[in-house]
């Protein structure tokens, strides 16, 4: 999978980030760097189907991760005990952040 790289400014939710949930072994590293200002980030995933056609993001099934919650400061994780089929970053300060997830294993 290629990398995701996305800039988060201000104070939103980021589009859902796809991943191959059927890489096995399933493991993604996500980070927040390159902060400025002020900053509470979190990350969110879903099971859901976001390539379904009638699929509306703002609708779905997205829970919280709970090692990446309101961070204000760069940080990272990593996601390796079940597939998850995407990803979204949410901000709720004013500042702005990058946003980067990484998929091990091969394919796209």
């Amino acid at each position: 999978m290629r990398p995701y790289a996305v800039t988060i400014s201000g104070s939103v939710t980021g589009a859902p980030l796809p991943l191959d949930y059927m890489i096995a072994p399933f493991q993604i590293s996500i980070s927040v760097g390159n902060v400025t200002g002020t900053i509470a980030a979190t990350l969110q995933y879903t099971y859901d189907d976001v390539f379904d056609p009638a699929y509306v993001a703002g609708s779905g099934n997205w829970f919280t991760s709970s090692l990446m919650s309101g961070i204000t400061a760069a940080g990272d994780m990593v996601i390796n005990a079940a597939p998850v089929r995407a990803v979204r970053f949410v901000n709720v300060g004013t500042g702005s952040f990058i946003g980067r997830v990484i998929q091990a294993g091969t394919g796209m």
